[in-house]
């Protein structure tokens, strides 16, 4: 079997994806009393069960959750705050522990944001600072290196793994799509560029199973840890 990602395990796993995040979003949604920025959980307005079943929803909590990176971006070091996914996570601790510390203030004026937002949006800020000149498509790479990225031992299918495949093969349409608002129909535009330009990952279009803020958070880590990988 190939080991690229092939189209019938792509739709089988973002449906799994699709399904393993709404039940995490069941077990993680915080009580009333717990939404503040102090909380267990940073002023985690939204309701999760609603973002992945809503793409304007899900637009709207990934452009709050990027003033909250911007801010954190322009007062310190991002260093060790991306990557946040669950609670479990190194990077989740570090950033709910900044916006919960010395950083605080970053939560004000915005409506919350979900930490794998954030951590998202701080990826495009880390992205943006880069000095790089971008190539639409990879024009050489080393495939062991490339493969031992995102094709991970026994892992199946599934955003993350797309989202590095995509920035591996094609860096600077990943970066361009990156560079459009979240819920914009440029975002939806560039997005399937990405796609159709890059078979190695076996889509030719962005998924409709999963709402494309969320595709955009896992392209964003995968493009952030790509360019990061040697450090």
């Amino acid at each position: 079997m190939s080991k690229f990602v092939t189209i019938a395990s792509v739709a089988a796993s973002l449906m799994l994806t699709t399904s393993a995040g709404v039940a995490s979003a069941q077990q993680q949604t915080p009580s009333a009393d717990t939404l503040r920025p102090n909380g267990q959980y940073f002023a985690q307005e939204f309701n999760n069960r609603q973002l992945y079943a809503s793409t304007e929803k899900a637009a709207d909590a990934y452009i709050e959750s990027a003033k909250i990176a911007r801010c954190l971006a322009t007062t310190g070091s991002i260093d060790g705050l991306v990557g946040s996914r669950r609670p479990s996570d190194e990077d989740f601790a570090a950033l709910t522990g900044t916006l919960n510390g010395d950083r605080r203030d970053c939560l004000r004026n915005t409506r919350g944001g979900l930490p794998l937002m954030v951590s998202a949006s701080l990826a495009e800020e880390g992205l943006k600072a880069m000095d790089v000149e971008w190539e639409d498509r990879a024009m050489s790479l080393d495939m062991d290196e490339a493969e031992a990225f995102y094709l991970i031992a026994e892992e199946k299918a599934s955003l993350d793994t797309i989202g590095r495949c995509l920035a591996v093969f094609s860096p600077g349409l990943a970066y361009k799509a990156l560079n459009t608002e979240p819920g914009s129909t440029d975002e939806e535009g560039s997005f399937n560029t990405v796609y159709r330009s890059t078979p190695e990952c076996g889509l030719a279009t962005a998924p409709t199973g999963v709402p494309i803020p969320f595709q955009r958070a896992a392209l964003a880590h995968g493009l952030y840890q790509w360019m990061n990988r040697d450090d």
